[in-house]
């Protein structure tokens, strides 16, 4: 506080600042003589409170109207003043506790301040305000290739408020089950998919909050062949010294045939070339298996069958 005019004499102009606390006014009288008893006089001031928290939803659609905002009253203000971002305006209230705002397409704080009548302030309160929009929706990978039997995974980059989803093939619902799995969340999950799949278009169907049901832009769906299956042929028992035979009765191009033993490859894999192969003799005693690998497409296939090679004693002793 502090004194405006009068001092010395027996009035005074006291001018209280927005910053101004309670405590006392004093006087004391003096003259020739010396000082006399001094007299005070309490005064409480009274301040602007700072705002509570500011009532109403934080997230609202592009373009919504009639949203109300409110705080409670607080002490020692007469005004609120009101503030909304760009794009949204107040419609209604500003200068009291409750205020109605009509949204555009952006987000921003809902903000008020309480004052007095001598435009003291109190502190401010704010509510950040985010905007739901209609989903911009993309779904991918696309085009997303696989080989058959094997699996395929489609989400969406989506935005939105209260979203649901319907993926469909071909424009036809999927259901949950079978080689599908999650129809109507994130992701798309396909599993054990054929060569039937191949060319599907697969999209989703995003219905919101701030929204009418929108259609997702499309992903296509590739499925590979997997390598054509062929018998192992061979096997038998075997001496070291001239070991056993082990082949395919067919065999496709394009794909090469990976000769494994127990399970790990042994020697070169072998081009196929349209008709039966020969991997030559093996010396390993074993299980022999043929696993197929396509060039182009890098899809497998483990062939039918097995060659089971041993080693027979008895021969290698005649032999000797």
């Amino acid at each position: 506080a502090s004194i405006a005019s009068g001092q010395g004499t027996t009035s005074i102009i006291v001018n209280f600042g927005c910053g101004a606390i309670s405590g006392n006014v004093s006087v004391t009288p003096s003259g020739p003589g010396g000082s006399g008893g001094s007299s005070s006089l309490a005064v409480t001031v009274t301040n602007v409170g700072a705002a509570g928290s500011i009532t109403g939803v934080s997230a609202v659609c592009t373009g919504q109207t009639g949203v109300a905002y409110s705080i409670s009253s607080v002490s020692g203000a007469t005004t609120y003043t009101w503030a909304v971002p760009y794009g949204a305006s107040i419609t209604a209230g500003q200068g009291t506790t409750s205020i109605t705002v009509s949204w555009g397409s952006s987000g921003g704080n809902v903000t008020v301040t309480p004052a007095n009548t001598n435009g003291c302030q109190g502190s401010a309160s704010i509510l950040p305000v985010t905007i739901n929009g209609a989903p911009n929706i993309t779904a991918g990978p696309s085009p997303q290739t696989t080989c058959a039997q094997g699996s395929a995974q489609f989400t969406l980059t989506v935005t939105g408020a209260g979203l649901t989803y319907q993926w469909r093939k071909n424009g036809s619902p999927l259901t949950d089950g079978g080689t599908v799995s999650q129809s109507t969340a994130l992701p798309l999950v396909l599993t054990g998919v054929d060569t039937n799949d191949s060319g599907a278009s697969f999209d989703c169907v995003v219905s919101g909050t701030c929204n009418p049901p929108v259609i997702s832009g499309a992903a296509t769906l590739t499925v590979n062949p997997l390598p054509t299956l062929f018998n192992v042929t061979g096997g038998g028992a075997f001496c070291a010294s001239n070991g056993v035979a082990v082949g395919l009765d067919g065999s496709q191009s394009g794909v090469n045939y990976q000769l494994q033993v127990d399970g790990n490859p042994t020697g070169s894999p072998v081009a196929g070339t349209g008709i039966a192969i020969s991997f030559g003799n093996q010396m390993t005693a074993g299980n022999y298996t043929v696993v197929g690998l396509d060039a182009t497409t890098g899809c497998t296939n483990t062939m039918n069958g097995s060659a089971t090679a041993t080693t027979d004693l008895f021969q290698c002793w005649q032999l000797q």
